[in-house]
């Protein structure tokens, strides 16, 4: 009974106290705080567990130590139980309220002064002056969420709860009171005072410290974010490295112009550079090994379509601390595809015009084989390749199989390997396996004899005999029927042939040059080819490429079937800059072939020069297409983006331009404008409309002539 009139006394003040608080500005404390919400949750969250700590292991002892002790009890067991039992419902409140309710200056005043009498509490209970260090834990709290007048407040408060325990107010068990004096209640309330007033100092300068690192953690992130668009925005190439390449950072132009193609830049960091650039088939390390910045070197980096590519040129430079010590490196690479392009073209101009100015019509001097001997033209890398690999194949007498596209050039590549041969004095028999009737093909092999067939007047040797000694050449071998593959691979093996209706078998002794623009091992699996006859055919594999492979070929074979399709001694036509882009640009489907018709339509419609106008309108539309594609990437490459922009004005006058181009290029002829702009005539016609582009009508209905 006594236990509960005790702490009833207490409670009671707590109203009024609450009151004075309020009075003093407590309520309007929040508004000066510095703390954001989630840190005074914190505070508060830290403050109820170290209640839970404090109740738990002093009380606990105390009331270990009452039930264990001989000597009586000065309280009874049950003050420590209830005020155990009390504190955990109030912090379960608590935490309750801190999670739901939003008023947290409230929350946190009413926790500080439950903390304040808790702290009484166990003084009382525990009869332990020492217990006073519990209220400088509250008293701290609320210098950190209250600043200066919440610390003074709350200490006054717990000089006042302490104040009710050594005036007497509070007695023990034996009626006795606290002995406790004036002064050391005044020392009390003093040091309360002066920690409360060195705490919010203290936590004074901390704040501002806090805000001014924030502030100049702000600044740093701000620069920082500078940096990095400076650095992305930059129009060079930049990559760093540490010291053993190991990448720090990149920037946008670097990634684009080595096709470093990752959806996160960061996936690049802390990888080795060397085999970042190895797996897009670029090898700097002969290079890195001597960092020099005046050392420039050049990359080619293919496009996605293998068909162009880009030139990049880059340099490395060494990057030092303020000690004076390398501790990175730093690559810059630069785009020169469009200075490349420019002296390209001027050599291309420059080779063509000497070309052009020559008047002679002989194969030999356009041959770019060394002796002059090989049937094919060309001074392309590729096609030196296919020279080196005839001179080789030439000497032996192995079959050859010769692949390629039509137009390619097969036969020309099987005549050099015959006259190049210890066969060349013997003939050349080139058999087309497509052209032949089937009836007929066998008896055109091998031969017959007379009576052997209805019209067969007379005996017939065969090609195979007609060439014993030198080449038979099978065009077309895919095309040769089943039957007579098996024939053939007998013929092959045996080195014999016999006609048809003849019992008597001839030896021969022919070399086998074979081609086909067909894929034989589909053929294989198609069940339409022998596998057999396709290992004994294809001992040796010569590939023809196609002409959009060896475009540097184009100028030397336009000379030379502008010689071959004029009269002999007299001079050459020209062939205008603009009419020879056009077609380098085109990819020439029917390949060689495909060009030596062109060249002999434009010398037909030109006579003396050949301009774009002589050329078919599908190569001039292909070749303005490509044009039109290589300014838009060589402008996506140098432009620099701002943002923000209106991207609608931007689309708008891109596309307006295009329209007047195509109409420039095409003197105002509008279906052949749509076609250059890949539109149907309906859907060009409205957007003339749309950007107020109307001509006169009088070639709406006109037709695209060739």
């Amino acid at each position: 009974m006594q236990l509960v009139v005790k702490i009833c006394f207490l409670l009671a003040h707590v109203k009024s106290i609450a009151r004075s608080l309020y009075c003093l500005g407590l309520a309007n404390l929040n508004s000066s705080a510095k703390l954001s919400a989630n840190e005074v949750k914190a505070i508060l969250y830290y403050l109820a567990a170290f209640r839970l700590l404090i109740v738990t292991v002093l009380l606990g002892m105390g009331f270990w130590f009452n039930v264990t002790t001989e000597q009586p009890a000065q309280y009874s067991s049950s003050l420590f139980i209830s005020t155990i039992v009390i504190s955990y419902i109030f912090t379960f409140l608590n935490i309750k309220a801190l999670r739901s309710l939003k008023p947290l200056h409230l929350i946190a005043a009413a926790q500080l002064i439950f903390d304040s009498v808790l702290a009484t509490i166990i003084i009382v209970a525990t009869q332990s002056h020492s217990c006073l260090i519990l209220y400088l834990v509250g008293i701290g709290a609320a210098g950190l969420i209250f600043r200066v007048k919440g610390a003074i407040v709350f200490a006054a408060f717990g000089a006042l709860t302490y104040t009710i325990v050594g005036s007497t107010m509070l007695f023990s068990a034996e009626n006795q009171p606290i002995s406790t004096s004036p002064t050391d209640i005044l020392g009390v309330y003093l040091a309360f005072i002066i920690f409360a007033l060195i705490s919010s100092i203290v936590e004074g300068h901390i704040a501002r410290l806090m805000n001014l690192s924030e502030s100049q953690q702000l600044k740093i992130f701000n620069l920082q974010s500078q940096h990095e668009q400076l650095f992305d925005d930059l129009g060079e190439g930049v990559i760093i490295t540490d010291p053993d390449l190991v990448i720090r950072s990149t920037n946008v132009a670097a990634r684009k112009m080595l096709k470093l193609n990752v959806s996160d830049p960061e996936y690049l960091v802390n990888r080795s550079l060397l085999n970042v650039l190895k797996q897009k088939g670029i090898d700097i390390s002969q290079s890195s090994s001597e960092i020099d910045a005046q050392n420039t070197y050049e990359l080619k980096i293919p496009f996605n379509d293998a068909e162009s590519t880009n030139h990049v040129a880059y340099y490395a430079k060494q990057l030092s601390d303020p000690n004076g010590e390398i501790n990175s490196l730093m690559f810059v690479f630069n785009d020169i595809s469009h200075i490349k392009g420019i002296e390209e073209r001027l050599s291309f101009h420059e080779r063509m015009t000497q070309l052009m100015s020559q008047h002679s019509h002989d194969l030999p001097a356009m041959s770019s084989d060394q002796d002059g001997s090989l049937n094919v033209i060309g001074e392309s890398q590729i096609i030196k390749q296919v020279f080196t690999l005839v001179r080789k194949v030439a000497t032996a007498d192995t079959s050859v199989l010769i692949s390629g596209e039509s137009g390619t050039g097969k036969e020309l590549v099987a005549r050099s390997i015959h006259q190049k041969s210890a066969r060349s004095n013997k003939p050349f028999v080139a058999i087309n396996c497509g052209a032949i009737p089937e009836n007929l093909i066998e008896s055109e092999l091998f031969g017959h004899k007379k009576g052997s067939f209805t019209g067969a007047i007379n005996d017939h040797p065969g090609l195979f005999r007609q060439a014993n000694g030198g080449t038979v050449f099978l065009d077309e071998i895919a095309e040769l029927p089943q039957p007579l593959q098996s024939k053939l691979l007998r013929v092959i093996q045996d080195h014999k042939v016999r006609s048809v209706g003849d019992v008597h078998e001839y030896p021969i002794n022919v070399r086998i040059v074979s081609a086909t623009n067909k894929d034989l091992r589909k053929e294989i699996k198609n069940g339409n080819f022998r596998e057999d006859l396709f290992y004994r055919l294809n001992v040796i594999n010569i590939i023809t490429p196609p002409l959009r492979e060896r475009r540097e070929d184009i100028p030397l074979l336009v000379r030379y079937f502008i010689g071959k399709h004029t009269a002999p001694d007299t001079a050459l036509p020209k062939v205008s800059p603009e009419a020879l882009q056009a077609l380098m640009n085109y990819r020439f489907p029917g390949n060689i072939r495909e060009l030596e018709n062109v060249i002999e339509r434009a010398l037909v419609l030109g006579a003396g020069a050949i301009l774009p106008e002589h050329l078919p309108a599908d190569i001039m539309i292909t070749s303005a297409v490509n044009t039109a594609a290589k300014e838009i990437h060589e402008q996506d490459k140098t432009s620099i983006v701002v943002l923000p922009v209106n991207l609608d004005d931007i689309l708008s006058e891109l596309e307006k331009d295009y329209l007047c181009k195509a109409l420039e290029h095409t003197n105002g002829a509008k279906k052949q404008a749509a076609s250059l702009l890949g539109l149907n005539f309906r859907s060009f016609r409205y957007r003339l409309k749309k950007y107020d582009l109307q001509t006169s009508d009088d070639d709406d209905n006109a037709t695209l002539l060739d």
